[in-house]
């Protein structure tokens, strides 16, 4: 609330104009960023109707008589969002066995994610629910429709999703015993994902418009010191997430020594940069450098989960081939 409506984003406040708006987010790569965009409008068209609209004085003079029928509505669309986002990660991760332990990179993921609003969009704080939703219900076991589900809505969000299967599958991939549901689910958020990809980009096709897979900045824009101190953000922000995060324990299913455990994260860690590569370079040749930080998050999520599932998914069961193991007698007393 601080940070939305006692300040004002001198980069993206044009696009609180609905012309503007529409103009933008409605071609190009953004047309396919369906939910984020549709959910601003038809929030306005409701905060229209019960003539509902805020009014600080950072914001009136700021806005200096420009017209922002949307800025309401973004801050409720975000807002709602980033409290999803941050009860998800405290229900997930604070409150566990070793809260006090996850306290601190929680904190630090919720600062990481509010100071990439400094560039306001329409779908980055429901694509970041979303990913931790289907990453967290992947890793727990939960039914493959629902995952489905989410992989649609997440995909129609943001192309990012994409990140967030990434992760599932290199969790899946690394895992000392095969694990059934975790590749079911990881299937159904592949399948979502790509499947929904496609059938936007051949339903919204517009053949008189450029940016159907990536939208092209011309790199002699990201050469100034926004995008330095863009690099610089997402460089701290990293660093002290990676530090922050908790040494790592026995799996939960204590089948799972702590060597066993650290073996999995690095490999899946490693995996998860890897797949995620596309993603990056995209974001590195056609994207805004100065926006760095957000183009980053959707990795920094899944690599909070990924250290979150290390130790929050029970071991896998043992092989039926494997004998169990034998008990000792049990004594009774005479």
């Amino acid at each position: 609330m601080a940070v939305t409506l006692g300040y004002d984003s001198s980069y993206s406040h044009q696009l609180y104009d609905r012309a503007a708006f529409v103009a933008q987010y409605r071609h190009g790569i953004y047309r396919y960023r369906v939910v984020g965009r549709e959910a601003v409008l038809v929030t306005d068209r409701v905060l229209h109707h019960f003539h509902l609209a805020l009014h600080t004085p950072a914001v009136d003079l700021a806005r200096s008589g420009a017209t922002w029928e949307l800025f309401t509505a973004f801050f409720v669309v975000n807002g709602v969002a980033f409290l999803a986002l941050a009860a998800l990660l405290y229900r997930v991760t604070v409150r566990s066995e070793q809260w006090a332990q996850w306290v601190v990179p929680y904190l630090v993921v919720l600062v990481l994610v509010a100071a990439s609003a400094y560039v306001v969009t329409p779908y980055d704080m429901l694509s970041y629910v979303v990913l931790v939703a289907a990453c967290v219900g992947a890793f727990a076991g939960w039914p493959w429709p629902t995952l489905l589900v989410l992989a649609v809505v997440g995909t129609a969000t943001r192309e990012s999703f994409l990140v967030g299967v990434a992760a599932v599958v290199a969790g899946a991939l690394w895992w000392p015993a095969a694990r059934f549901r975790l590749w079911v689910g990881a299937t159904a958020l592949a399948l979502g994902a790509v499947g929904t990809y496609v059938a936007l980009r051949v339903v919204l096709h517009d053949a008189r418009e450029a940016g159907t897979f990536w939208w092209h900045v011309p790199q002699a824009l990201n050469w100034n010191m926004g995008s330095v101190v863009a690099a610089v953000l997402l460089a701290l922000g990293a660093w002290v997430l990676w530090a922050a995060l908790p040494p790592l324990r026995r799996s939960a299913g204590a089948s799972l020594g702590v060597a066993a455990v650290r073996t999995w994260y690095r490999r899946a860690s490693v995996t998860l940069w890897l797949l995620s590569l596309p993603y990056l370079v995209l974001s590195v040749v056609g994207g805004i450098w100065f926006e760095a930080l957000r183009l980053a998050m959707p990795v920094l999520l899944c690599q909070y989960l990924l250290r979150w599932a290390a130790d929050a998914v029970p071991a896998p069961m043992p092989s039926p081939s494997r004998p169990p193991a034998s008990r000792p007698p049990v004594r009774t007393p005479v």
